[in-house]
């Protein structure tokens, strides 16, 4: 593995939901901040770790104009690790040719898995859809083919909580593995993601 994505929310963040620090594990931000660069550090040193930030990340910048991702990209940078902040909740970037297009949406969760990733590649236009679309925010867990674009929804690295369980929203724990062929044209011949998840 020579890249590692990340979706956003790399941090817990602290929203004005009531009682949300208590479920917190790390209330400080420059703790959380410290633990996800920590993190991020055990990686092999040859692995690029690209990321945006989530809704999560983003209460700091709201209620502090703390930049999350900045943050924790200077600190990785500074222990000689390969880490790119892309920006805040959408980046476009290209490896060995192959267009990656992350996104972090702000809306709720929908009955059906693939509804918000459908709609989203629904919304692009021709000349600009990516390759590869990774869907962050509900953590689901699915993989699909629309327009063209591969769309992939990255599940989540974080427990079920709380507020999910009283909103029954269900929590696909794990990460994907994901192996890109690409074709003479520059284009995708192939692409295996597999799934591996986190059952405890």
């Amino acid at each position: 593995i020579k890249h590692v994505l990340h979706g956003g929310d790399i941090t817990e963040g602290m929203s004005h939901r009531a009682g949300h620090v208590n479920e917190l594990e790390l209330v400080s931000g420059d703790l959380q901040v410290a633990r996800a660069a920590d993190n991020i550090c055990m990686l092999p040193e040859d692995v690029t770790f690209e990321f945006i930030t989530g809704n999560h990340d983003l209460w700091a910048m709201a209620s502090a104009g703390h930049e999350v991702g900045k943050h924790i990209e200077t600190l990785v940078q500074n222990r000689g690790r390969k880490c790119n902040y892309l920006g805040q909740n959408d980046a476009m970037l290209e490896i060995n040719g192959i267009k990656i297009q992350m996104f972090h949406p702000n809306n709720g969760s929908s009955y059906a898995y693939s509804y918000s990733g459908q709609k989203i590649v629904e919304a692009m236009r021709g000349g600009s859809k990516p390759n590869i679309l990774i869907v962050a925010h509900y953590h689901k867990a699915i993989s699909y083919m629309c327009r063209n674009v591969w769309v992939i929804h990255g599940g989540t690295l974080c427990a079920i909580t709380g507020f999910m369980k009283g909103k029954s929203l269900e929590n696909h724990v794990g990460f994907w593995d994901v192996e890109v062929k690409i074709a003479e044209n520059g284009g995708l011949s192939k692409i295996t993601n597999t799934f591996i998840p986190f059952f405890d």
